[in-house]
């Protein structure tokens, strides 16, 4: 295992406040984050988040000019194009103007790439597709190496992007959850089923993706990403006692093999995670990323044991006025700034249709505001 001194010391080299904000520090100034990997690096440069997500060069266009606009101090989650294989082995058609992959056997749609965001999965939404949890369907899930992740593409928009400006930037990539992955294979109704009915089996599958998505993170890290951010994002759905039988120690092996390679933990606790926030900072994740919870609850009860990160609203980014923006970073900053151990960002991706402008003002807002000794 990588001592935490020694992985904060590799920021340290790139982002000396990033790297004080870890460590539960006062920084010179409140870093910034950037979480604007899709779908507003596609949007504010003009190329469609479906074209980027079948071309590594435009994704990674779209990447790198967004960090060259704002002054900011990192830039998460890259993401990927869609894998060559997945490509290779299903068919892309066009329906009324949306894009999707086709099983080429059953005729099914598999993957609808939108121009909103990632692509989605349509098991998620159409409960025929999912697939039917067996023993049989269980031991065919393939988890490819990291080799074959990587000749399948899914680090190129990272290679990419790190090489121009991985010695100026902090860059993080994503790690999917083996629950994330396995609920959006199966549903989130035949998941909660599985708990009850098949709780050997769901084990299993878990255990299976969870390779996966180890694997992932390793691959994002080779590839020259310095924080790895994994997300909880049906966790909030999940009874406490469900969470830590299912999904807690998943969570968990992830972050120890990043710590293990070197790597930082960002942990998103997407939606409302209350009732689990005590787990994730057990966990030992390095930054703790927070969307709807307060963060001045969190900064209170756990700021003294994982630094945070968040939670502007995106949403308020891209509707409220310049008044209200200025009111809503100062609120950020009070309630979390104070002592250190804090980074700001949206909660979640910068909506489509954000204005860069408005990007910009959130920036010198916080560069205002957010210098040591803080005054707001």
């Amino acid at each position: 295992m990588v001592s935490k001194e020694e992985r904060v010391n590799r920021i340290r080299k790139i982002n000396s406040d990033v790297a004080d904000a870890i460590e539960l520090r006062e920084p010179e100034r409140v870093p910034y984050i950037m979480h604007g990997g899709c779908p507003y690096a596609q949007w504010s440069n003009k190329i469609k988040v479906s074209e980027a997500m079948l071309d590594s060069e435009l994704f990674a266009k779209a990447c790198l000019n967004t960090i060259k606009r704002h002054d900011i101090d990192g830039f998460f989650p890259i993401g990927s194009s869609i894998s060559k294989r997945m490509l290779k082995e299903n068919e892309l058609i066009e329906k009324s103007g949306v894009k999707y992959l086709v099983d080429p056997k059953s005729k099914k749609p598999i993957l609808r790439i939108s121009e909103d965001g990632f692509p989605e999965k349509i098991a998620l939404v159409d409960k025929s597709l999912a697939m039917e949890l067996n023993e049989e369907n269980v031991k065919s899930v393939y988890i490819p190496s990291i080799q074959e992740m990587e000749e399948d593409g899914l680090a190129d928009v990272i290679k990419i992007v790190a090489e121009e400006v991985g010695d100026k930037i902090l860059l993080g990539s994503g790690a999917s959850s083996a629950d994330s992955n396995v609920i959006s294979a199966i549903g989130f109704d035949q998941f909660l089923d599985a708990t009850f009915e098949k709780p050997e089996l769901l084990d299993m599958y878990l255990q299976k993706e969870n390779q996966r998505v180890i694997r992932e993170a390793i691959l994002a890290l080779k590839s020259g990403c310095h924080i790895v951010y994994t997300t909880a994002s049906w966790s909030g759905l999940l009874t406490r006692e469900t969470f830590l039988k299912f999904s807690y120690k998943y969570h968990q092996a992830l972050v120890e093999e990043v710590h293990k390679q070197g790597g930082i933990v960002l942990f998103f606790a997407s939606g409302f995670q209350a009732h689990l926030m005590d787990l994730y900072v057990s966990m030992k994740p390095d930054i703790l990323l927070i969307d709807q919870d307060d963060i001045g609850w969190v900064k209170k009860n756990f700021g003294n044991k994982v630094c945070l990160q968040g939670n502007i609203n995106p949403t308020d980014i891209l509707r409220s006025s310049l008044e209200d923006i200025e009111r809503k970073v100062k609120e950020c900053i009070r309630k979390a700034g104070y002592g250190g151990g804090y980074i700001f960002d949206s909660s979640d991706e910068l909506a489509r249709d954000t204005s860069p402008s408005k990007v910009d003002f959130v920036i010198k807002t916080l560069r205002k505001f957010g210098k040591y000794p803080l005054q707001v």
